[in-house]
């Protein structure tokens, strides 16, 4: 009884199969973010299927094309303009435009990445790598990118492939030269210390010279208003005693006048007198 009805189970199983698959032969369902190109009997169609659910022919084969955009990768060897060998990983985001999708499937097949993008990706690369030395790769990373993103978009867009984006994700060059470069970036820090120390004692000489040539200008400012201050004195005194020698000889002189005044007087008395010792009015004449 058990062996029975494993048999019918099975039997079922295989019913279920065989159904499904017969029915399957009549429709297909797209994934979002393909298209499908019909095959019928080994020839591509030129109607390409859409996202979703439709009928077909048990004769025909469908074909899913990937319309997402993509990420591919490469690992190739370069030489850059002065001869050195660079190892370069580089990738590229991609996208299939659906409506081309058959003239793809029918010229090239699905491995359009190895037989169109591949080449062309990596021509475009050394020829932009040979335009460049070693040491302008390093820090021309996302110049060359989009150089090759130029190059790339006129060769594909032949084959209906969108190229957005170009990253160089690695360049490694060979140990002689990565010890050359050290050598020579260490050479660089030690000439900008240098430099930079020379600039320090520049500045500090600079400034020595210039708090030096104030302290100068501030003794010779000071020499200079001490040297006026004792002219000015000296003028101050000089007109002092001028002023005092010519009070001095008007005294002398008022002195000689009253002495002169009095030797020459007679004994009368003047009716009035002023301070020059001048007769204005005689007493005498007055009593007549």
């Amino acid at each position: 009884m058990k062996s029975k009805v494993i048999i019918a189970l099975v039997v079922l199983v295989l019913a279920g199969v065989l159904v499904t698959t017969f029915i399957g032969n009549f429709f297909v369902v797209i994934p979002e973010g393909h298209v499908g190109v019909a095959i019928r009997l080994g020839e591509a169609q030129k109607e390409v299927l859409g996202p979703g659910f439709h009928w077909k022919s048990p004769v025909v084969h469908i074909v899913l094309m990937d319309t997402r955009w993509q990420k591919y990768t490469a690992n190739t060897s370069a030489f850059s303009r002065d001869i050195q060998q660079v190892d370069v990983i580089v990738s590229m985001s991609y996208q299939l435009i659906g409506a081309s999708a058959q003239r793809m499937y029918a010229s090239v097949g699905t491995d359009y990445q190895e037989k169109i993008m591949n080449p062309r990706l990596l021509d475009a690369l050394k020829s932009t790598f040979a335009k460049y030395s070693a040491e302008e790769l390093i820090s021309n990373r996302e110049r060359i990118s989009y150089e090759v993103l130029d190059l790339l978009t006129d060769q594909l867009s032949f084959y209906d492939l969108t190229v957005r984006e170009i990253a160089i994700e690695d360049i490694d060059f060979t140990d002689a030269f990565t010890d050359a470069i050290e050598a020579k970036q260490v050479a660089t820090q030690k000439k900008l210390q240098t430099e930079t120390e020379q600039e320090q004692q520049t500045i500090i000489a600079e400034g020595e010279a210039a708090r030096a040539k104030i302290a100068a200008q501030a003794a010779a400012e000071k020499m200079q208003i001490e040297a006026e201050a004792k002219a000015n004195a000296v003028k101050i005194a000089a007109d002092a005693e001028a002023y005092r020698l010519e009070m001095v000889n008007k005294n002398i002189t008022e002195n000689v006048i009253r002495k002169e005044a009095v030797e020459r007087w007679n004994g009368e008395l003047p009716a009035i007198m002023g301070s020059d010792m001048t007769s204005v009015l005689n007493v005498t004449d007055l009593v007549k």
